[in-house]
Parts: structure tokens; sequence; C-alpha cells
């Protein structure tokens, strides 16, 4: 399968660190389902995922799919949201958790990061004697309508 752009060195030593460590082998269907995802620029669906394969003429089966984007999540190549009650996925970027904001009327997924929930983060370890490593926040909201400046002034006028 030939790719765009080429698969992060460091993506495929920690899929292969972590097959290994696992005594799983890394086959062919396995890292194109990589490759694959890592050319994504958006979120995706495990159909969606499954199209643009077949699309590129690479076949795999629904469970080989399915196995496989489970040993992406669990070793922290993936992260899995539930946004509108629909499965997404996104690869991860090697950063900190990203926190997101669904439009719900146009479906846009809106990516923000503030530095406040850090701080709640370390009260939260300091009330709980704990070390969070991860955490998902999602806001569901919809664009507000601006009227034009004039609007209210020649509607109150019209009355």
């Amino acid at each position: 399968m030939k790719t765009k752009k080429p698969l992060p060195e460091n993506v495929s030593l920690i899929f292969a660190k972590y097959l290994k460590s696992e005594g799983l082998r890394q086959t062919p269907e396995r890292s194109a389902i990589l490759s694959e995802i890592y050319l994504l620029d958006n979120y995706f669906s495990m159909q969606s995922l499954g199209e643009r394969l077949t699309k590129k003429k690479f076949f795999v089966s629904r469970g080989t799919l399915y196995n496989t984007i489970d040993l992406l999540l669990e070793c922290g190549l993936v992260r899995r949201y539930q946004i509108e009650g629909e499965i997404r996925y996104e690869k991860t970027k090697n950063t900190k958790p990203q926190d997101h904001l669904v439009l719900t009327d146009t479906k846009e997924v809106l990516e923000f990061s503030d530095g406040q929930l850090s701080k709640i983060k370390k009260n939260i370890e300091k009330l709980f004697n704990v070390e969070i490593h991860d955490h998902s926040l999602i806001f569901y909201g919809k664009r507000k309508t601006v009227e034009p400046a004039n609007s209210t002034t020649l509607n109150k006028a019209k009355k």
C-alpha cells in the first residue's frame, strides 16, 4: 500500500515494542492499518477506516480492524471518543490530552487546551493522592446565531 507521507518512526517503534511485549507479531495488516490512521488529519470511524483501506485495494477483515484498533488504544497510539452517540477515533500526536468542543449542529469537533485544566488536575491529584495519566473532556454546544448589528434597531423601528 502506497502512502503519501512516511509513518513517524517513533510510532512504528512504539507499536512494534508493544506487540513484542504482548507476544504478538507485527503483521502487514496491522502495519497497513497503523499507516492509514497516521495519514488522517482528523477523526475517523471504523467504517471510514475500512473503506479507505478497501479503496486502496488493501482488504482486512472487520475482526482484524477491531483487534488492531484495540491494540493501538492499549499502547496509546489511538484515542477513542464518543461524539453524539458515535464512536470516533483519532491518532495521538504524542502530546498532552486534548479537550474537545463538539458543535452539535454542524458535527464539527474543535480541539482546545486550557491551562486552568492542568491546575484542576493537580488539585485532584493532591486531594485524592493519585497520579492522573490521562483525561477526556468534551463540551457539546451550538454556534450562536449572530444578528447583524442594526437588525434589532430595525425590528424595533418597524413596530
